[in-house]
């Protein structure tokens, strides 16, 4: 009898954890549709962006829970996908066409993986809804030496990972941290 106690138990604490889970995944799809609105997008634009949310809010959970800290600086990137190419190009591409993208806009898909996602954020360039890939950003020399514009592409993070200074990146991970 107590074994069917203890799975009773155990499915009651599943439901609810499958419950706190769904909610939670409303929340942020609702979100995403009244930031989208309220960032200007159409009501239709904010129901496709609170769509892809729920489709893909799984994998970016996972994702975030298993980032691993390889640099002891933050070389986090996030980029909107139609700075690498419009979403529709991006939907059509296979998977090995997506890593050449990506590692070409400045993400180490050779070391680690990316996440999509659908967000609305303010950045430097005006606030953005939509779809967009966060991963780690490149390190290597060609990335951090390339130039456009006269101007390296690369973070002052990744140039300083880089060039290997430890006491150097240990003072910024304390910086970032607020320490």
């Amino acid at each position: 009898m107590s074994n069917t106690a203890v799975t009773g138990a155990g499915k009651d604490s599943k439901v609810s954890e499958f419950k706190q889970r769904s909610n939670k995944l409303e929340r942020a799809a609702d979100s995403i549709r009244r930031l989208a609105i309220s960032f200007g997008y159409s009501k239709e634009e904010a129901k496709i962006m609170k769509s892809t949310k729920i489709a893909i809010f799984g994998d970016s959970e996972s994702y975030l829970a298993s980032l691993e800290r390889r640099h002891s600086i933050r070389l986090g990137l996030l980029l909107p996908i139609g700075s690498v190419m419009t979403a529709y190009d991006w939907f059509q591409q296979d998977a090995e066409e997506r890593l050449s993208a990506l590692w070409q806009a400045g993400l180490d898909v050779k070391e680690y993986n990316y996440m999509e996602d659908v967000l609305c954020t303010t950045t430097h360039s005006g606030r953005f809804c939509g779809f967009c890939i966060f991963g780690q950003e490149r390190t290597d020399d060609e990335w951090v030496n390339l130039l456009v514009d006269g101007k390296r592409v690369a973070s002052l993070e990744a140039q300083l990972a880089n060039k290997g200074d430890d006491s150097l990146k240990a003072e910024l991970r304390t910086l970032n941290n607020g320490g």
